[in-house]
């Protein structure tokens, strides 16, 4: 006779539940699971694998998750000073001592200032502590300190170093000391880079298999030549992304050829010369022989007609062996009407952001022989479109099919400039998969007079993509009146345009569920930034602000209801 053994969260091993908390926010852990019961109240106050991501997050909460949990418990931790959390960074160090944290392993810091980036990473360089993970997006007018400089250059030299992206605003990276035997593995850089530098860090870098450049590399082909003449080659190096890219081709074959071991080559470019695949194909076959993925997206002026013909003569070099039957490359080339360039790409788009244009406006040609079923775009995050030009599909009822699906976007923007087509909610969700949208911006001009039935249609929107948090209105012709109707519960962050003291204060009044708002001025400051501190004072609400000449960012704590519903 078998005996059936049921299981239940109540008799699982410690071990185990530990295992299920790595994959859950330290939110849901320390306001959820621990009150369940005694045991799973014991086990997570025995836990000490917290991860702490404070990116948008409420400021109560903030307050709440800090209070609850012990410093040496926690091995990750993100903090941001981005519109939905101004002040953030600033706080957090002034409440909390950065060097009780022993134990972190992963470090992200968003829109960090230079004084504060000190502070931790004075820390971070001296702290016996395994970082493995260091992200740091600095404000974007940072001028780092050689302090500063060196305090990164120490961190980063950590032998327990493995993954590094680095945005240090005005300064570049060659002023960075980079370390020597550098322990890191994936490398992403967000500057400008001269090609003596991106040698230098390559050659002080061993480990790096994984490479990500945007908007680097040099125009001095002088230069690149003399240091490629040295015959050095960084075969560590496996993956490499060129993102923002407009260099030349001879400058992008001079720095693939110092990397001959890429199996995987990602490219969003804009040169004309990019389009030739006959020398594509010359150089791959001579240079990367290991090379067995090669994604890119390619854009310019190119000068050939509009048409069928024209787009046939670009990939018509792509069609060849090597492109078709042996590494199964296929590449799509596609003009709109009414714009000069041509995009040139790889059939799974490697770009995150794209314009999206209806299919009535646009014409492809393909080296794919057929197409099965809808394509499933998995790499893009964000997508920006024109909802009246649409109407041009809907008015012809193209094929649902014919667009490409989009499963994992995050980010919409929709530029309205007249009336809300009828049937633009079917054709969005025809291709767009709603139920992932976080973000949403509105930029509307319109009359106000004819704006009855775009509140319908953003309204009909927003209840169906329900998992929407933050909302960004970019319209100077919607009334106050308007935009107030359309925002829903479920928003929690909102940049809106004002006029006066006035609107900011009703926003501010009408919508207590708010985490954070984003007031922004066609003008210089129209703000009086007391008469709005002591309107959040008098409502009980604790907040934080950014003021700069053209908006008004705002972190705001909710009252304890609206908290408690959070939760």
């Amino acid at each position: 006779m078998t005996t059936s053994i049921v299981l239940s969260l109540n008799n699982l091993p410690v071990e185990i539940l530990h295992r299920i908390f790595d994959s859950l926010d330290a939110k849901t852990i320390l306001f959820h699971v621990k009150y369940v019961c005694k045991r799973l109240y014991s086990t997570t106050i025995n836990y000490n694998r917290y991860e702490l991501n404070f990116n948008t997050i409420c400021k109560k909460t903030f307050h709440q998750l800090c209070s609850v949990t012990y410093p040496e418990k926690i091995i990750s931790l993100t903090l941001s000073d981005e519109n939905q959390t101004p002040g953030q960074i600033e706080l957090f160090l002034s409440l909390y001592c950065i060097e009780q944290y022993t134990r972190l392993q992963s470090i992200t810091l968003m829109a960090i200032k230079e004084l504060h980036l000190n502070t931790i990473l004075k820390h971070t360089s001296t702290a016996a502590c395994s970082l493995a993970d260091l992200v740091i997006y600095c404000e974007l007018d940072s001028i780092l300190s050689d302090e500063t400089l060196l305090f990164l250059s120490l961190t980063i030299g950590k032998n327990t170093i493995r993954k590094l992206d680095l945005n240090l605003g005005y300064t570049t990276i060659h002023e960075l000391e980079w370390p020597l035997n550098c322990s890191v593995i994936y490398l992403r850089l967000t500057s400008c880079l001269r090609f003596q530098n991106f040698c230098r860090i390559l050659s002080c870098s061993p480990y790096v298999e994984n490479l990500i450049l945007r908007d680097c590399i040099v125009y001095d082909i002088e230069e690149i030549n003399c240091l490629i003449s040295v015959n050095t080659m960084y075969p560590q190096v496996t993956s490499l992304s060129l993102n923002d890219c407009d260099q030349k081709m001879a400058i992008i074959e001079s720095l693939l050829s110092l990397t001959p071991s890429l199996m995987h080559l990602t490219i969003v470019g804009n040169s004309n010369d990019l389009f030739h695949g006959s020398r594509w194909e010359k150089f791959i076959q001579t240079k990367l022989l290991h090379l067995n993925k090669f994604q890119f997206t390619f854009q310019s002026n190119i000068n050939v007609n509009h048409d069928l013909a024209g787009l046939e003569s670009i990939i018509q070099s792509f069609r060849t062996p090597f492109w078709i039957e042996t590494k199964q490359w296929f590449v799509t080339a596609m003009c709109v009407q009414h714009l000069s360039v041509i995009n040139l790409y790889t059939i799974n788009d490697c770009a995150s952001k794209i314009n999206f244009r209806p299919n009535a406006n646009k014409i492809t040609r393909s080296t794919a022989s057929t197409k099965i079923g809808q394509e499933i775009m998995q790499t893009v995050r964000e997508i920006s479109l024109d909802i009246n030009e649409m109407q041009v599909d809907l008015t012809e009822k193209a094929k649902k099919s014919a667009y490409c699906f989009y499963n994992r976007l995050t980010k919409l923007r929709l530029q309205i400039y007249e009336n809300w087509p009828d049937g633009s909610l079917g054709l969005l969700s025809s291709f767009i998969d709603l139920s992932t949208i976080t973000d949403l911006t509105l930029d509307v001009n319109i009359v106000e007079n004819d704006s009855s039935n775009i509140t319908t249609g953003i309204t009909a929107l927003l209840q169906q993509a329900s998992h929407i948090k933050s909302l960004v209105i970019l319209s100077h012709t919607l009334s106050l009146h308007t935009i107030c109707s359309i925002i829903s519960h479920h928003i929690k962050h909102l940049q809106i345009p004002v006029t006066s003291i006035k609107d900011m204060k009703l926003i501010l009044n009408q919508f207590d569920h708010l985490f954070s708002v984003s007031f922004t001025f066609l003008c210089k400051s129209i703000v009086s930034i007391t008469e709005i501190t002591e309107l959040l004072v008098t409502k009980g609400i604790d907040f934080t602000y950014h003021l700069t000449q053209f908006s008004l960012n705002l972190w705001l704590s909710m009252n304890k209801e609206e908290f408690l519903n959070s939760c």
